[in-house]
C-alpha cells in the first residue's frame, strides 16, 4: 500500500483495534462522553485516540495531496503493522502494541500535528507497567511473578516479557539470545549492572527500557556498548552526567529520552553538553521542545 491508501488503512486498523480494547471492559472513564479510555500499564488515554489523528490525518490529506510528500511512510506504514499485528494478540499485548504505535505517532508525525504529538507524550511518559506495585520493592530483587517468567523465558517461551518488572542476569542471558530486530522491555522498573552486561549482548536493532527511572553509571556502561541503533528511555527524568558520558562511546543512531526535565544546574549543563557532543558525532537525540532549546543555546 501506499499514499493515501496506506493512511485510510492504518486508520481502519487503529479503528478496529481501539474497539477491541473498549469490548475487553478494561476501560475506566468516558472522556466528554465520547472516549472510553484505558488504565493498564497505569495509562489514562482514550484507546480511540490513535483512530482519531488518523482520521484527522487523512482528512488533511485528501484536501491537501501535497501532505502525503511530509509524511514519513515508513513509519505510517510501521504504525500499520504494529495495530494489525495486535488485533491478533491477547489484550495486554494489544494495549502494549497501541503505546508504541502512539509512541511512533508523537516523534515521527509530531511536525504535523505538533499538538497532539506532545499531548501523547504527556501520556506515555508516565506509563508505568501494568500489576506494578505502588511501594518500591527492595532494588534488584525478584518478586515471584518475575521468577516466573524468566522461568518460562529460559524455556523458550518468550510471550510473557512485557510484563516483566525486574531480571536477574540469567534471565538477561536468556533475552539475549532472543531473534528479532525489536526488544520491548518496557515493565523494566530497575536494571542491575550484572543483569545489564548479560542483556546488552541481544543482536538486534531497537531496545525499548521505557519503564526504568533511573539509570546506575555501571548498567550505562553497557547499554551504550550495545551493538544496536535505537534506544528508548523516555521513563527517565534525569540522564545525570556520570551516565551521559558514557555516551559518547555509543555508536548507535537514536536515543530517546522524551522524559527527561530541564533543570538549571551545572549538572544538567553537563548533560546537555554530552548530548550535543553525541548528536555532532552523528547521532540523534529525540527530547521536548524545552530541552532541545536549552541544547541549541549552548551550541
Amino acid at each position: 500500500m501506499e499514499g493515501i491508501e496506506l493512511l485510510r488503512q492504518t486508520r481502519d486498523v487503529m479503528q478496529t483495534l481501539s474497539d477491541k480494547i473498549n469490548t475487553a471492559g478494561i476501560q475506566s472513564s468516558f472522556t466528554e462522553g465520547r472516549y472510553h479510555h484505558f488504565i493498564a500499564h497505569g495509562m489514562d488515554i482514550p484507546s480511540s485516540f490513535a483512530y482519531g489523528f488518523f482520521r484527522e490525518l487523512v482528512e488533511e490529506a485528501e484536501k491537501s495531496p501535497d501532505v502525503l510528500s511530509r509524511l514519513p511512510m515508513d513509519k505510517v506504514q510501521e504504525v500499520y503493522n504494529k495495530a494489525k499485528e495486535a488485533i491478533d494478540t491477547g489484550i495486554e499485548a494489544s494495549i502494549a502494541y497501541l503505546a508504541d504505535a502512539l509512541r511512533i505517532i508523537a516523534i515521527y508525525l509530531s511536525p504535523f500535528m505538533p499538538s497532539t504529538a506532545e499531548k501523547i507524550w504527556q501520556q506515555l511518559i508516565g506509563m508505568a507497567p501494568a500489576g506494578a506495585e505502588t511501594e518500591k520493592k527492595a532494588q534488584f530483587v525478584l518478586n515471584p511473578k518475575d521468577t516466573r517468567i524468566i522461568n518460562q523465558i529460559c524455556s523458550g517461551n518468550f510471550e510473557r516479557i512485557a510484563e516483566l518488572t525486574n531480571i536477574s542476569s540469567r534471565a538477561a542471558r536468556c533475552l539475549a539470545r532472543t531473534k528479532g530486530s525489536e526488544l520491548f522491555l518496557n515493565g523494566l522498573m530497575t536494571l542491575s549492572p550484572e543483569a545489564a552486561q548479560q542483556l546488552f549482548q541481544w543482536q538486534g536493532n531497537w531496545i525499548c527500557l521505557n519503564g526504568l527511572k533511573n539509570l546506575s553509571p555501571a548498567a550505562a556502561q553497557y547499554l551504550f556498548g550495545w551493538q544496536g541503533n535505537w534506544i528508548s528511555l523516555n521513563g527517565l527524568s534525569d540522564f545525570p552526567p556520570d551516565v551521559a558520558k558514557h555516551l559518547l562511546k555509543w555508536e548507535g543512531r537514536q536515543l530517546e529520552l522524551m522524559g527527561l526535565k530541564y533543570n538549571p544546574n551545572e549538572a544538567t549543563q553537563k548533560t546537555l553538553n554530552y548530548l550535543i557532543l553525541w548528536e555532532t558525532a552523528g547521532g540523534k537525540v529525540f527530547v521536548t521542545d524545552n530541552v532541545r532549546q536549552k541544547m541549541e543555546s549552548l551550541m
